[in-house]
């Protein structure tokens, strides 16, 4: 949906009834959006998935079997958590993006399609994740999903 803000931005020059007029405009937009078009990702991530949930189940296998030795100061099971911690931080990136794309595929296009933005937050999430890192584009990515919602709108680029 791509909407006039301008009526949010400088008002000096304007009069009332041109500001509310533009006013009158959005509204309308947004109780009448028109369709967005919806594009799925051909990729699949099948394998992804697998590979993610397998090391995940064994990640958290060798914590419950070596949780209650850690206490005991045995060195070889520090290093097993601690390498368990350096995976997950590792491989974090590529969990979330392979969230995201999971998104992108299954959600239902009125969920989808009710992003305010340009691109998508979905979309947006996946690129700052890829451009930025894990964390900082996670938390660019948040921020702009905190901030979909009317008046905000248009084109962002991360």
């Amino acid at each position: 949906m791509r909407c006039q803000y301008s009526v949010y931005e400088k008002t000096e020059d304007k009069t009332l009834e041109e500001a509310l007029a533009h006013e009158k405009i959005i509204l309308q937009q947004i109780a009448n959006p028109s369709p967005r078009i919806i594009i799925r990702p051909k990729i699949s991530v099948r394998k992804d998935v697998q590979k993610i949930l397998l090391s995940l189940l064994i990640l958290f296998s060798v914590l419950a079997l070596t949780g209650k030795y850690l206490l005991s100061g045995s060195w070889f099971l520090m290093f097993c958590f601690c390498a368990g911690l350096l995976y997950c931080r590792l491989f974090m990136k590529k969990i979330l993006i392979t969230m995201i794309i999971l998104y992108q595929k299954y959600a239902p296009e009125d969920i989808r399609g009710a992003c305010l933005f340009e691109p998508c937050c979905s979309e947006y999430m996946r690129i700052s994740l890829e451009k930025y890192g894990t964390v900082r584009g996670l938390m660019k990515g948040l921020k702009r999903l905190s901030r979909c919602r009317y008046p905000n709108g248009g084109i962002d680029e991360p």
